[in-house]
C-alpha cells in the first residue's frame, strides 16, 4: 500500500496548481492520482484557453476576483516560462437593440470588478475586428488573453516532478474508502494524511464517498467547435463574443484566435448523456439512463434548461450552428469555411435536487478532506495561488483569523454571500447564505492539525 501525506485526486489544472501551491508552502509528500494515462485529458486540456477578466460575474464576488487575479497570474506565469500567450483582447457585441441593456450591465460589472473595459461604437469595432458587427455599441476588453492549456499543464508537471516532492500515479481510478485515511484505486490502496478532491466531472462521486454533497447531481454538457479556414480567418484578430444571457452559465458561441493562430467558432452547450460523452455515442456508459432521467425532470421543471435543450442539439448540423453568430459577423456562412476539427469539450451544471438551483462550481473544506472543482474549463478560473480564489481557503471570522477547530463535516458552496445558492452543513442540512462568516481565511494552519 502506497502512503502519502497529501493525496490529490485529479491531474487537471486544479490538481496540479494545488500541488504547486502546497510545494511552495513547504509540503513535500504529495501524490497525485488520475484515472487516465496522462495529465489534463478532459476539461483542463479541452478548452479554448481564453483568460477572461471578470466581466461576467457579480461585482465583489469571489468568482469575479479570482477571474481577474487569475488572468494576471496566468499571464505572468506564461511570460516567466516562455509559454504561448496571445494578448489580443476581446469584443462583446450586440445582435439587436434589445441586448444593449445587458451590454451596459456587463460594462458596469466589469468596471466595478476593476477590469479594463471600454464601450466603443460601430466604426471603432470595424477597425478592431473587421469581421464583427454590432448594433449601436460594443464592449472592448483588452485584458482578455489566450494561452495554450496543454503547454501550461506540461510545464506544471515538469515543475512538480523536478521538485522531487510530488509523485504521479496514473491509471488509478478512485473507487472508494476502505477505511479511515485510505483510498481504494484501480492501481491499489493508498493511505493519506489529507485527501484533496480535484476530480473534475467525477468530483461528486468522490465527494459522495466522503459522505458530503449527496444532494448534488451532475448534468453534463458538451461543446462542439468548428475551425474557420480561408481568407475570412485573417479578419479575426482576437476574440468576438455575443452578449450572453447573464442568467445562464454559458457565454454563447464565439470566435477565438488561438495562440497558434487558428481561429475557432464555438463551443456549443449540448446536453450530454455521459460525463465524457464527447462524440455522439462515444463516452456514453451505464450512467446514461440516470442522466437522461435527470435531464427529463429538468426539461419539465426548469425553463432555462428547457431552452438550452431545445436549441443546442440542433447545432450538430451546420445550418443551425451557422445561424448562431449570423447577425453579429459579416458574410461568413459557407460550410466549407468551417470544418469540424477540434475535439469536443466538456462542462457541467451542478443541480441541488431539493430546490432545482443550479450552478457550475462548488468546493468544500474539511479537517481531513478538501473537495474542490474548477468553476469552468478555463485556466483563468482554475488558478489556486490567489488568496481570493484558492480552494485551500476555509471559513474564518471577520478578523481573518483561521479557525483551527471547525466542523469536520462542513461542506461549503463556492458562492458569493449575496447569492441565493444553498450551503450544506453536516448531514446535508441547509445553511442560509447570509449566515456564512466572511471573508474567507486561509487553511495554512488548519492543514497542519493532527
Amino acid at each position: 500500500m502506497r502512503t502519502a501525506g497529501i493525496v490529490i485526486c485529479g491531474a487537471g489544472i486544479v490538481g496540479l496548481t494545488l500541488a504547486r501551491e502546497l510545494v511552495r508552502r513547504g509540503h513535500s509528500d504529495i501524490l497525485i492520482l488520475d484515472k487516465e494515462p496522462d495529465i489534463g485529458r478532459h476539461a483542463s486540456g479541452r478548452n479554448s484557453g481564453v483568460l477572461h477578466s471578470g466581466v461576467y460575474y457579480s461585482p465583489g464576488s469571489l468568482r469575479a476576483k479570482s477571474c481577474l487575479e487569475g488572468n494576471r497570474l496566468m499571464r505572468e506565469y506564461c511570460r516567466e516560462h516562455g509559454l504561448p500567450l496571445k494578448e489580443n483582447g476581446k469584443v462583446i457585441v450586440t445582435r439587436t437593440e434589445a441586448e444593449l441593456p445587458a451590454l451596459l450591465e456587463l460594462h458596469r460589472r466589469a468596471t466595478e470588478n476593476g477590469a479594463q473595459v471600454e464601450l466603443i461604437d460601430e466604426r471603432a469595432l470595424a477597425e478592431i475586428e473587421p469581421l464583427a458587427r454590432t448594433v449601436g455599441q460594443a464592449l472592448r476588453v483588452p485584458q482578455t488573453a489566450v494561452v495554450d492549456p496543454k503547454a501550461i499543464l506540461a510545464q506544471l508537471r515538469r515543475e512538480l516532478t523536478d521538485s522531487g516532492k510530488v509523485q504521479f500515479l496514473f491509471m488509478a481510478r478512485f473507487t472508494g474508502r476502505p477505511g479511515p485515511r485510505q483510498a481504494e484505486t484501480t492501481a491499489g490502496r493508498v493511505s493519506y494524511g489529507f485527501f484533496i478532491n480535484a476530480a473534475g466531472a467525477h468530483c461528486d462521486r468522490v465527494a459522495h464517498a466522503f459522505g458530503v454533497g449527496r444532494n448534488y447531481r451532475l448534468v453534463p454538457f458538451k461543446g462542439i467547435y468548428r475551425k474557420l479556414s480561408g481568407p475570412r480567418a485573417d479578419l479575426v484578430h482576437g476574440s468576438i463574443y455575443p452578449v450572453p444571457d447573464i442568467r445562464n452559465p454559458f457565454l454563447g458561441v464565439h470566435f477565438t484566435r488561438g495562440v497558434h493562430d487558428d481561429v475557432y467558432l464555438g463551443p456549443t452547450a449540448i446536453p450530454a448523456f455521459g460525463r465524457e460523452n464527447y462524440g455522439i455515442l462515444a463516452g456514453v456508459d451505464g450512467e446514461a439512463p440516470s442522466i437522461l432521467w435527470r435531464d427529463t425532470v429538468l426539461f419539465a421543471k426548469n425553463p432555462k434548461f428547457r431552452a438550452v435543450a431545445l436549441e443546442e442539439p440542433r447545432k450538430y448540423f451546420f445550418r443551425h450552428f451557422s445561424t448562431t453568430p449570423g447577425n453579429w459577423s459579416r458574410n461568413w456562412t459557407r460550410p466549407t469555411w468551417f470544418p469540424r476539427t477540434r475535439p469536443a469539450s466538456g462542462r457541467s451544471w451542478w443541480i441541488w435536487e431539493r430546490t432545482n438551483w443550479s450552478w457550475t462550481s462548488w468546493w468544500s473544506a474539511t479537517r481531513r478532506a478538501c473537495m474542490c472543482s474548477t468553476p469552468s474549463p478555463r485556466p483563468s478560473t482554475a488558478r489556486c495561488s490567489s488568496p481570493a480564489c484558492s480552494p485551500t481557503n476555509i471559513w474564518s471570522d471577520p478578523g481573518n483569523t483561521p479557525r483551527k477547530a471547525f466542523d469536520p463535516g462542513l461542506f461549503v458552496v463556492y458562492a458569493h454571500r449575496s447569492s441565493r445558492l444553498p450551503v450544506l452543513g453536516r448531514n446535508g442540512t441547509s445553511i442560509p447564505a447570509d449566515t456564512i462568516p466572511w471573508p474567507l481565511g486561509r487553511i495554512d494552519e488548519s492543514i497542519e492539525m493532527s
